[in-house]
């Protein structure tokens, strides 16, 4: 949300003077639109708290707000999966449990607990954390793995091609979503949610995500407050250790819901909007 995050995450005050310019330019912008498409459920509550809805004194009509969530294209994701496979020794080693993150690392992404979860489970030989990206803390964190001998997390590279993207999640047995604990209350709407879902294999959170938990309300994995390395490590064994009939009918539902995120949908709801 914009301008919310930076208050949100702490980074400005809500009393500073610039942001209420900032907030004074997103009303003027929400009062001049026609209709307004958000991509978190949770904007509609926003907009409330704001107090800039008809039913406050305001001018924005509900009726005028929609949600349409991020997604994908299903058809160039299994395309490049097929095109792009990558010759890395890990990521192709059937015997391991591969935990992939891809994304930023950066101070809302809270990595370090991911990382203190794989630190807990080093006497599970078979267990393997791939981290992918890059951000203001890579190099902290991978120093911190370093100082702390910590021998089954690997930092991959900081940036790959997109399109080598959909073959890296795809091998993964479980894809991780990861954030600080006061992300995501609006809802989420992160491009690496929908990448995982299109690899159709489990995802773990590590955060509650509000209005509309697409992994806990289709059981694609487990979305829920983790404040803990502890729970981090109960939440990725849970989903890593099921029974293999029970895996593979959770990967089957994580790709079945990818499909209600394939933009060929997304954009024919947008297009009937717009028509409307």
């Amino acid at each position: 949300m914009w301008p919310e995050d930076f208050v949100t995450f702490g980074l400005v005050s809500a009393k500073n003077p610039a942001m209420k310019v900032a907030y004074a330019i997103e009303k003027r912008y929400y009062y001049a639109a026609d209709d307004i498409i958000f991509t978190f459920l949770g904007a509609f509550d926003y907009l409330k708290r704001q107090g800039w809805m008809k039913e406050q004194g305001g001018k924005i009509d509900p009726t005028h707000l929609h949600y349409i969530n991020n997604g994908i294209d299903l058809e160039e994701f299994d395309r490049n999966k097929m095109a792009y496979p990558r010759a890395d020794a890990d990521m192709n080693d059937p015997k391991l449990v591969k935990i992939v993150y891809l994304g930023s690392i950066n101070r809302a992404n809270n990595v370090k607990t991911l990382i203190d979860a794989a630190a807990q489970m080093q006497d599970m030989p078979n267990y393997r954390f791939f981290i992918y990206g890059n951000g203001a803390y890579r190099q902290e964190l991978m120093e911190y793995v370093k100082t702390q001998g910590i021998n089954n997390v690997v930092f991959k590279e900081e940036h790959i091609p997109l399109e080598e993207c959909a073959w890296v999640v795809s091998q993964a047995t479980v894809n991780v979503m990861n954030y600080d604990k006061d992300f995501g209350k609006w809802g989420v709407s992160s491009g690496k949610m929908f990448q995982y879902l299109a690899a159709g294999k489990p995802i773990v959170c590590n955060i509650n995500i509000a209005y509309d938990n697409v992994i806990k309300d289709n059981r694609l994995g487990v979305s829920c407050d983790l404040a803990t390395p502890e729970q981090f490590v109960e939440a990725i064994r849970e989903v890593a250790e099921q029974p293999r009939a029970s895996y593979d009918a959770m990967c089957e539902r994580v790709r079945e819901v990818a499909r209600r995120f394939d933009y060929n949908v997304l954009a024919q709801r947008e297009l009937e909007l717009i028509e409307s």
